[in-house]
């Protein structure tokens, strides 16, 4: 687990267990060090770094433009350059 992630564990945590709205809120008004956190970790969803099952495998499939987004979207603000 990288640094990053590891400083943002607790507030991954919460928001778990946060309702949909109150997540829509919070990502609304989260900083930059936790979107790079969210999208490094889609990366490695992405790339197949991570283990998945195959029930999780299906329930992604329907959020990987998402995760794409948010992967390219850290890529822009990062200053480099993103290949799908």
């Amino acid at each position: 687990m990288s640094d990053r992630t590891r400083k943002c564990l607790p507030i991954l945590k919460r928001i778990q267990t946060l309702g949909e709205k109150a997540k829509k809120q919070f990502i609304k008004k989260c900083d930059k060090e936790f979107i790079d956190c969210v999208s490094e970790c889609a990366k490695n969803v992405i790339k197949g770094n991570v283990p998945l099952k195959p029930t999780q495998l299906r329930r992604l499939r329907r959020e990987r433009s998402n995760a794409v987004a948010a992967y390219a979207f850290s890529m822009v603000t990062n200053g480099k350059r993103y290949d799908s």
